[in-house]
């Protein structure tokens, strides 16, 4: 690659060689145009001098690695630009010239541009963590008031109203009760957007077995992860479970807990006229590991699925009369927390209902064995 010089003018990428001291050796148009000097003026100089001085300790412990292990990708440097401080990553391979001398190869990626949009949104992050904590924390002592005083109304007036009040009545305290459970909702999203907490083995399997079992009292567990006893029968009309072999997951556990209990009961409250089904897999694609959650309740048409993801998102009211419509952003927020994704498919496993899926990062899953 350090061939002629119509190569490196032909390059529209930031790319330099340097021997295993640190000079240039040569270096792209668009990279002498990023340190802002000519090819004749960076060639023979050392790399060090178009680094910063926080980088260039930083270069020096990157070039020893490269020798030794081959090569190095995305680390970030930061680079005396022709127009002030630039941000790039920088990615590097080990190669031999033609002499038999030893010398690096590496190219710059600009992410100043990324950085700085990063910042922006990190802002407004910080800005709404802050207004959903206030907003949460001064609906309580309001909402409290107007929840006693209708309690007092039912208590001292109930049998006093007629059916036209006694239903507005209820409304009201209906609508409280929603007002509640948004309230509990929002604080527990403004604690999502802190990503606090620390890292350690989750056992997804045995989160599941244990939402279900807190809903239901029948209930047949079968498949792999199910473990002893999975193939005991149940009373007719219980709840069945077909629990894969999943991984252990390296996550915040209440944050996978409160992920596990919304899916979970959102299966239960948009169930269908049969016995409840529910199957949980997972299958590796590439670089992630697909998990995903399956029902046979009544579904949702694909047009609404994206706005299922977003705040405040009600369907089908009336089996739910006080929900908050949080639970399925909440989910989203815990994935997002833990650079994964997901999305929400139809449950082609029964014909019907619900497919949520949880796209995880294969470097977030254990070596460790889910316990039996």
């Amino acid at each position: 690659m350090t061939g002629g010089v119509d190569f490196w003018e032909g390059v529209p990428a930031m790319l330099y060689t340097t021997a295993a001291d640190g000079r240039v050796l040569a270096a792209s148009d668009a990279w002498c145009a990023a340190v802002g000097r000519e090819r004749a003026a960076v060639v023979g100089r050392p790399e060090g001098e178009f680094l910063d001085a926080e980088t260039r300790a930083l270069a020096d412990e990157i070039r020893e690695t490269v020798l030794s292990a081959g090569r190095v990708d995305g680390v970030p440097y930061g680079v005396l630009g022709a127009e002030g401080a630039v941000d790039v990553l920088v990615s590097a391979v080990a190669r031999e010239g033609p002499d038999g001398t030893r010398r690096i190869v590496a190219a710059w990626t600009d992410v100043t541009e990324r950085l700085r949009i990063q910042a922006v949104l990190d802002g407004r992050e910080a800005d709404l963590r802050r207004l959903t904590r206030a907003a949460s924390h001064d609906l309580q002592e309001p909402l409290r008031d107007v929840m006693g005083h209708l309690k007092r109304i039912t208590d001292d007036y109930g049998d006093a109203l007629d059916a036209r009040g006694r239903r507005s009545l209820e409304t009201a305290v209906l609508g409280g009760a929603r007002m509640r459970r948004s309230v509990v909702a929002l604080r527990a999203y403004s604690r999502l957007l802190s990503r606090s907490g620390g890292r350690g083995p989750v056992d997804l399997v045995e989160l599941v077995r244990g939402a279900v079992r807190a809903r239901a009292s029948g209930v047949l567990f079968e498949g792999p992860g199910a473990g002893e006893g999975s193939r005991a029968r149940a009373a007719s009309g219980a709840v069945q479970v077909y629990l894969g072999a999943l991984p252990v997951l390296l996550a915040e556990r209440g944050q996978i807990e409160l992920l596990v209990s919304e899916l979970v009961d959102n299966a239960f409250v948009f169930a269908g006229d049969g016995p409840l089904r529910l199957h949980l897999d997972a299958r590796r694609v590439g670089r992630r590991l697909r998990i995903a959650l399956t029902d046979n309740g009544i579904g949702l048409d694909a047009a609404l699925r994206s706005r299922a993801l977003a705040l405040f998102s009600r369907f089908e009211p009336t089996r739910a009369p006080d929900g908050a419509g949080m639970g399925l952003a909440l989910c989203r927020r815990v994935a997002e927390n833990h650079e994964a994704g997901l999305a929400l498919a139809a449950g082609a496993a029964f014909g019907g209902g619900l497919r949520v899926v949880l796209d995880w990062p294969m470097e977030r899953v254990s070596s460790r064995a889910p316990a039996s």
